[in-house]
């Protein structure tokens, strides 16, 4: 009886360390109403291809890396968020724009903030995106509006088969812009910073 128990109480304990081991994820989506009343939409893997969660990762992933704040901690992480969404040849894009001391968000946070409104998002085909955005810049000692900008881009995106992607808790829907050209198209200048 004893060798027995010892037996069912090892045979659980591999068992408790296996579930341990493999990590598992599983995203659900909630809506919410005009109301404010929350509806449940279900497993993020069931609605991979759904328009309005892919209109939500290319929201954030563009406010995530067009925000301006002066903390530097804060700008990693908003950057790094955005980065698990971009391609090599994306990343590269983004990095050459930052790079320029004018585009240099960590420059820039010393002088201003700034928020992203987005405006628009439109399907232009199965795998392509065209969004317009406002950025409002605001001075950091004033607090006053320094100039507001309008822009576009468009975003090309790749859904992985369910077989070949990995659920993460960062990227649920394992979206990857593959293609981005964003450009500004109007300004507003307003008070001095």
């Amino acid at each position: 009886a004893f060798f027995t128990a010892l037996a069912v109480i090892a045979i659980l304990v591999v068992g408790l360390v296996q579930l341990s081991v493999h990590r598992r994820v599983v995203v659900h989506v909630v809506e919410v109403d005009p109301l404010g009343r929350t509806i449940y939409a279900g497993d993020a893997r069931q609605l991979r291809d759904s328009e309005p969660l892919v209109r939500y990762e290319l929201s954030g992933f563009i406010v995530d890396l067009r925000t301006i704040v002066s903390d530097r901690r804060s700008l990693f992480h908003n950057r790094k968020r955005a980065l698990v969404h971009a391609s090599a040849p994306v990343r590269a894009v983004i990095d050459a724009y930052f790079a320029d001391p004018v585009n240099d968000p960590r420059r820039l946070g010393i002088e201003i903030f700034r928020s992203v409104h987005v405006s628009s998002i439109l399907p232009l085909s199965e795998k392509s995106w065209q969004m317009q955005w406002t950025e409002s810049s605001y001075g950091r000692a004033s607090g006053r509006l320094v100039d507001q900008s309008s822009w576009t881009a468009v975003l090309e995106i790749d859904l992985p088969s369910r077989k070949r992607s990995r659920v993460s808790d960062r990227n649920p829907l394992g979206l990857i812009v593959t293609n981005l050209t964003w450009a500004q198209t109007a300004q507003v200048e307003g008070e001095s910073r």
